[in-house]
């Protein structure tokens, strides 16, 4: 009687199971959602009241599952939470690794459906004492799970384990099923939300592609096998002048321009019999208002593919790119004709070297001809050297963006050569214009003025001479004639002497004076501080500038920077200008000496005096040889030749500035020690 109590529990356990599977996958039947699956295998099982389950997946290592799901009664689930504090663990913490494991490896990678008892699937991830703790605590001491695998288009992902009662071989059948049928529902799911992306990435797709079309600046036109528009964006009304609905089903011939109809349509009809076929031309469209635009249009023959159906155009405005086409041609042409007209060798040159202008007169002297001259290198024309120094010379100008010019002598000509930069819209050195000017016959001219001023200069040179030296032989020539007359008078005979002694000094100072304008001293020089050497010439005059009536005024600035010269050759410069300046001014006045630095490589020293003033026309011959313009015997007029002969030794320059009644200003440029070094 027992016993066959026991068989038909057994039966209906059994029964049980089949109807709870069975149940579970009808409500997972249809559902296209895998967490929804999930969730309502889990809300199954917690409604059983007699079943749990877990679900592990496999993590994104392979070798790994971690549990997902779990379904327990609230009594045992309480349990469970209470022993993981205990424990200080969670189930879902855990990860059971397939290689240490055999009982998930064989349903993982064996794909076999297995019954084992709970606390053997427990200790799979758990020590044991733990694991035999956690089944006391739930009591599952005599229970046993079923494992089957999971698996998603034909590759497992995961394990279903569900407990049982002692019947668990009896259950494996509606276990594996219920484990087919969550895999078929996940599948299903899978490929939903799969189809789902899909869609949603082609919706987003065709909106980008709709929006592409509906904001693009160029054209897009789809004509029919007539030439009838079937399709165009909204920047075609730009091109048009025509609404959409406007321009939509008329014939694409109505917007050509006449003259490039013919050519047009010829062309659309070999396109027609050219299925995926291509088709590039540039046509003239009229707009509404009556004036024209100019594309460049790409027809492709899609009459075969289902999505277009017909000739699809691409198109971009160029007007403004033929515009400036010809507005370059244009400037093209003329610069040609401007380059011609100039008589002067001349071109235009990139940073390379390519010449991409060129005139009849470069090309003549390279020996070529215009058209083999332009698209070729510069520097091919000159020997290596040379074009290295010219390269090097174009390249600084690319660099700096600064001109520059130099003389070249060729086959015994003067070529001189100026460069100058071309600057785009963005201030960018973008080419460099070449001017070589022949200066052959100005040189000679210059060369033949040169000497014909060196000839008038030695005329004045020498008039000077017999004009200064005459008076001393006059003076000795009247005493020797005393001196003969009256050989026996003492008094005359020693006023005689004196005066041939005082006539004799005279001359040979002279002599002495165009020596030295004729051939300065070449005198050591050292770097030196010019103020000092300016304080001392000062000091010295003193006392002949108080004799004078002349007050002296300085205006030195501190911390000049030192110059290389010679101490003594500058002190006479000096010496010269405060004399003629106190000359000057024969009724006494002010002498103002100034010092400041001259940029950043050069010192000045200005002589500022309040005398009469030196007339406009005897300005530009100040420093010529036996020029005064003082009274006759008080000067041989070569201090100030002499002067501009010394600053020149020294690199310098001497300028002069002068105002008639109000006074003259002397300048005197030296450079720095850095310049001359």
């Amino acid at each position: 009687m027992e016993e066959q109590e026991r068989m038909n529990k057994q039966l209906r356990d059994l029964i049980e199971i089949i109807h709870f599977t069975e149940s579970v996958s009808a409500k997972i039947h249809g559902l296209l959602d895998q967490e929804q699956v999930y969730q309502t295998v889990k809300d199954e099982f917690l409604k059983s009241q007699r079943y749990s389950m877990s679900i592990a997946l496999l993590t994104d290592d392979p070798s790994k599952l971690r549990i997902a799901e779990v379904s327990f009664s609230p009594r045992r689930l309480r349990t469970l939470k209470g022993l993981e504090k205990i424990i200080g663990i969670t189930l879902q913490d855990y990860r059971i690794d397939l290689n240490t494991s055999s009982v998930y490896r064989q349903v993982v990678r064996e794909r076999k459906v297995i019954c084992i008892k709970s606390s053997d699937v427990i200790a799979e991830f758990l020590p044991r004492p733990l694991a035999d703790l956690v089944v006391k605590g739930m009591g599952h001491q005599n229970k046993y799970s079923v494992l089957a695998p999971l698996s998603l288009h034909g590759e497992v992902i995961g394990v279903l384990a569900m407990s049982s009662t002692d019947l668990a071989e009896q259950f494996i059948p509606s276990v594996r099923s219920l484990a087919q049928h969550i895999s078929s529902a996940l599948e299903l799911a899978d490929e939903c939300a799969r189809r789902k992306q899909a869609e949603e990435a082609l919706e987003r797709s065709e909106k980008r592609l709709r929006a592409l079309l509906e904001n693009a600046s160029d054209y897009t036109f789809v004509l029919s096998p007539t030439g009838a528009i079937c399709y165009a964006n909204p920047s075609v009304v730009r091109l048009v002048g025509h609404s959409l609905e406007e321009t939509i089903g008329r014939n694409w011939s109505a917007f050509v321009e006449p003259e490039d109809l013919p050519e047009t349509m010829l062309a659309l009809a070999q396109l027609l019999e050219q299925p995926g076929g291509t088709m590039r031309r540039q046509i003239r469209i009229r707009h509404k208002d009556g004036s024209w635009r100019v594309i460049e249009a790409v027809a492709r023959n899609l009459l075969n593919d289902p999505a277009v159906a017909g000739i699809l155009i691409n198109a971009r405005d160029i007007t403004e790119r033929k515009l400036a086409e010809e507005q370059l041609q244009k400037s093209e042409g003329s610069l040609r004709a401007l380059l011609n007209a100039i008589t002067e060798s001349a071109a235009l040159i990139d940073a390379e070297g390519i010449v991409h202008a060129a005139n009849e007169s470069l090309a003549k002297r390279v020996g070529t001809t215009v058209d083999k001259l332009v698209g070729s290198c510069v520097y091919d024309f000159f020997s290596p050297e040379l074009a290295r120094s010219r390269k090097a010379r174009v390249d600084e100008i690319f660099r700096t963006g600064k001109p520059a010019s130099w003389q070249d002598i060729r086959s015994g000509r003067y070529i001189n050569n100026y460069l100058y930069p071309v600057f785009d819209a963005e201030g960018k050195v973008i080419q460099v214009a070449v001017f070589g000017i022949d200066v052959t016959e100005r040189k000679q001219a210059e060369e033949q003025l040169n000497r014909a001023e060196k000839m008038a200069s030695l005329g004045v040179l020498a008039t000077g001479i017999a004009h200064e030296v005459r008076n001393p032989l006059g003076i000795i020539s009247s005493c020797t004639e005393l001196l003969l007359e009256h050989s026996d008078d003492p008094e005359v005979r020693g006023q005689c002497v004196r005066k041939i002694q005082v006539a004799v000094r005279r001359a040979s100072h002279i002599v002495e004076s165009v020596l030295k304008f004729a051939r300065p001293e070449e005198a050591p020089m050292g770097e030196l501080e010019v103020q000092c050497v300016l304080e001392e010439t000062l000091d010295l005059l003193a006392e002949y500038m108080t004799l004078q009536r002349v007050r002296l005024h300085k205006e030195f600035q501190a911390n000049l920077p030192p110059v290389i010269g010679n101490r003594h050759l500058l002190q006479r410069v000096f010496s010269n200008l405060v004399v003629n300046a106190c000359n000057a001014m024969p009724q006494g006045g002010t002498l103002t000496v100034t010092t400041r630095a001259s940029g950043s490589d050069g010192v000045e020293i200005q002589f500022d005096d309040t005398g009469h003033g030196i007339p406009p026309e005897h300005l530009p011959r100040i420093f010529d040889p036996f020029f005064t313009a003082g009274p006759v015997g008080q000067g041989a007029g070569l201090g100030l030749s002499i002067s501009h002969g010394i600053i020149q030794q020294h690199r310098g320059v001497i300028e002069v500035q002068s105002e008639v009644g109000k006074g003259s200003t002397f300048i005197v440029r030296l450079p720095c020690k850095s310049v001359n070094s």
